[in-house]
């Protein structure tokens, strides 16, 4: 809905069908989790430009499931253990993440793909627009509500949405 909303006409593939659909010309503009993973399934090969840093990134989340039982059988201190092994290792894949888009970014633009961001009233727009649409997601479920809730008041916090 977010890209639809943008003006976008999103085209689901799975990732091993990107390039080709690049190539052929499918599809006008694909990426496909980060620079650095664009990068390893060859995406610069069939690519004339970079967008970077895009207003959706990054998005990957640490998933990581416990069996409630068990975690009620653990004591308090290993499972305020957990909690912070947890948190670091979300903050090390954003950190470095983002350290590892910027070199690639270096790669692509050594090989000529032209460097493009968008001005920053379209990324303003693009934020406002992903609030919008997660507000709206917000009523399919409880649950739902709880984690967006809890995405929207971190990028308050940062500064980053309104």
């Amino acid at each position: 809905m977010l890209f639809q909303k943008i003006g976008a006409s999103p085209v689901p593939l799975p990732g091993g069908e990107i390039y080709t659909a690049l190539d052929t010309g499918v599809v006008d503009a694909a990426e496909f989790v980060s620079l650095s993973e664009n990068w390893d399934i060859g995406l610069h090969e069939v690519s004339k430009y970079v967008l970077f840093p895009s207003f959706h990134c990054p998005t990957a989340i640490c998933d990581i499931g416990v069996n409630a039982d068990a975690w009620k059988k653990l004591p308090p201190d290993l499972q305020a253990a957990m909690q912070m092994m947890i948190y670091e290792l979300s903050d090390r894949w954003d950190y470095m993440g983002q350290a590892e888009s910027v070199i690639t970014l270096g790669k692509m633009v050594d090989l000529g793909l032209e460097h493009t961001t968008l001005p920053d009233a379209d990324m303003k727009k693009a934020r406002k627009i992903a609030v919008e649409n997660a507000i709206e997601w917000k009523k399919k479920s409880p649950m739902a509500a709880k984690i967006i809730d809890s995405i929207l008041d971190y990028l308050k916090k940062r500064g980053i949405v309104e």
